[in-house]
């Protein structure tokens, strides 16, 4: 199982240093296309989704969440001059869950 993410240039560069799978993306409709790719691959866990990037592709992340459970997808916080968004962990657990 492996867990990857998208995102913004700098972001995707900073969590490659750390080790992290990632792949950057310019437009929402990379995105949609690799997130579609990753749905196929059944040893993908998890997609972590920049924050910068998920701006774009809400409402199509939400649709995804509601008719699958796996991969898990979530939004984490970007690099690229976002300002800070509080994210409900609990409610993104809950959904996750089917609760």
């Amino acid at each position: 199982m492996r867990v990857v993410t998208i995102g913004d240039d700098r972001t995707v560069t900073a969590l490659k240093l750390l080790g992290i799978e990632g792949y950057a993306v310019k437009s929402p409709g990379d995105a949609v296309k690799l997130i579609n790719s990753f749905l196929e691959d059944p040893d993908v866990a998890g997609i972590f989704i920049s924050s910068s990037i998920m701006d774009g592709i809400r409402d199509y992340v939400d649709k995804v969440k509601e008719r699958r459970r796996t991969p898990m997808l979530m939004e984490f916080p970007s690099l690229e001059g976002a300002e800070y968004k509080p994210i409900d962990y609990l409610k993104t657990l809950r959904s996750a869950l089917g609760m």
